[in-house]
């Protein structure tokens, strides 16, 4: 997001989801902070569809090359400096005799972003503690959403206008539809038996995150149509919405069934922190606490 339309407390958002799937990571005091990616799907969700809304203002068009390019020139420079750090690193540090081909085999998979499918076709994602590559499956399933959510934005265009109805209500309601669907998979995939194709699936299948994304998408159609809070209600909303995050961090560990129902606890609260933000100052301001900012700004 840049200009008048940049939030400083989404960038503070961020900077707390890393925080938290670091500490997880290095087994620090988060047994959850493995759900900052969660809050990450939520907050890519709103602030791309936010991006496609306001070019589509701005041009009367949405530029599926500059689409994609903008990806690629965020992403690319940055990706290739890491895999040739970690491969050149994964030579000296991992094992020969398994290790190492299975890091370079999800390098070459997360190359074309697909990381979530070598590893879901490999074994869980916790049996895979030694490939330094496997934090890319997420990676993988934002890009992914990334190549379908321009046409979804294009095909509530033509809805919009044939229908003689707002680009924000159409988007929010047919993006609100699919999350559905996709809530739905995600619980029925994670109801099986842990460690099972369809448990695995769900926590690795784009299909199955959408609704994370779909999440942000709705509230972004939201807040773009005019919405208007109370300062009390939303500041309520906020330091609630905090609270709840802040509890899953430290109360959900790997025992959960993740994704499952209790995924909706903090990616609503991510979304409510998302629609409100802009209202209350307090909460403003606490999420956009430099040191935090800088962080999510990295």
């Amino acid at each position: 997001m840049s200009g008048s339309h940049y939030r400083f407390d989404i960038q503070g958002l961020r900077g707390i989801a890393v925080l938290a799937v670091v500490a997880y990571h290095a087994n620090l005091w988060t047994s959850g902070g493995f759900i900052g990616v969660d809050v990450f799907f939520v907050i890519s969700g709103f602030v791309v569809a936010q991006m496609l809304h306001r070019e589509f203002e701005r041009d009367a068009m949405i530029s599926l090359t500059d689409f994609f390019s903008r990806r690629i020139r965020r992403l690319l420079p940055i990706y290739v400096l890491v895999s040739l750090v970690t491969v050149g690193l994964s030579v000296v540090f991992l094992s020969p005799f398994g290790e190492q081909q299975q890091a370079f085999a999800t390098a070459r998979w997360s190359s074309v972003f697909a990381a979530n499918i070598q590893l879901f076709l490999s074994d869980t994602y916790q049996a895979l503690v030694g490939n330094p590559f496997r934090h890319l499956w997420s990676l993988s399933v934002e890009e992914q959403f990334y190549l379908l959510l321009p046409f979804l934005f294009l095909l509530s265009v033509v809805v919009a206008r044939r229908s003689r109805r707002s680009t924000y209500a159409v988007s929010g309601f047919l993006v609100g539809a699919i999350s559905m669907l996709s809530l739905w998979l995600c619980l029925s995939w994670s109801g099986h038996e842990p460690g099972s194709p369809l448990a695995k699936w769900a926590f690795f299948a784009m299909p199955a995150r959408l609704w994370e994304f779909g999440v942000g998408i709705v509230i972004s159609s939201i807040v773009l149509s005019g919405f208007r809070c109370r300062r009390l209600v939303a500041r309520s909303v906020a330091f609630g919405s905090i609270l709840t995050l802040a509890a899953t961090f430290v109360i959900i560990d790997d025992d959960w069934r993740f994704p499952g129902p209790v995924t909706l606890v903090p990616v609503v609260a991510t979304g409510l922190l998302l629609l409100v933000g802009p209202h209350d100052d307090l909460a403003y301001r606490l999420l956009s606490w430099k040191p935090v900012r800088t962080l999510g700004d990295l």
